[in-house]
């Protein structure tokens, strides 16, 4: 649903052109959804690890230019991100180790 969200404020903004004051708000709601993403991000236990790479996904490819925006007005978003990797490194090692050993 976040995903689908975000793309929808893009798309929004992108064709209908708003006013300035219509256009801060988007950006707003867009900072918001990726600060709850990231605290998402934060609350996954490492035995969930498909949904730690989902929101992953989301927040590092689509919301790339919101969360470089959010680390910079909330310092803590990176401090957050950089926890997460610390926490799903053997994870993502391991991952990492199947593709590129396994069927990919």
């Amino acid at each position: 649903m976040f995903r689908d969200a975000f793309e929808s404020l893009d798309d929004f903004a992108e064709f209908c052109s708003p006013r300035a004051e219509v256009a801060q708000f988007i950006d707003n709601l867009k900072l918001s959804y990726a600060r709850t993403i990231v605290k998402r991000l934060s609350q996954i236990d490492t035995k969930d690890f498909d949904h730690y790479i989902y929101y992953t996904i989301i927040v590092f490819v689509r919301m790339r230019p919101t969360l470089d925006k959010l680390s910079v007005i909330d310092p803590e978003i990176g401090n957050m991100l950089a926890e997460c990797k610390v926490r799903f490194r053997p994870q993502i090692e391991d991952l990492v180790r199947q593709f590129q050993w396994g069927s990919v």
